[in-house]
């Protein structure tokens, strides 16, 4: 009966951790799918952010920034896209 009991909570113990492990698998430096931008996931008070870190193209071919000139939000639109967040507060379902 020690013996079940024993193996059921390292059972436990090890779901556990390796839940942990799962929610923390997205936190890194990630290529976009048309691999023109990286993103940079990081968590913070157990939320999740996602930020540029790198553009293929970050500039224009004047040398100016490349800024956030399709935002629906007129007064963003000049904001530079590297470093621009692209996801806030993110909570993992599982």
């Amino acid at each position: 009966m020690i013996k079940n009991s024993i193996v059921l909570s390292l059972l436990f113990l090890y779901s556990n951790l390796t839940f942990a492990q799962k929610s923390n698998a997205i936190i890194g430096i990630w290529l976009n799918e048309e691999k023109d931008a990286q993103i940079e996931v990081y968590e913070k008070d157990k939320l999740f952010f996602g930020k540029i870190v790198w553009l293929k193209n970050a500039k224009d071919e004047n040398g100016n920034w490349v800024l956030d000139s399709k935002n629906p939000d007129l007064s963003l639109r000049n904001r530079k896209k590297n470093g621009l967040n692209n996801f806030t507060q993110l909570k993992m379902g599982w």
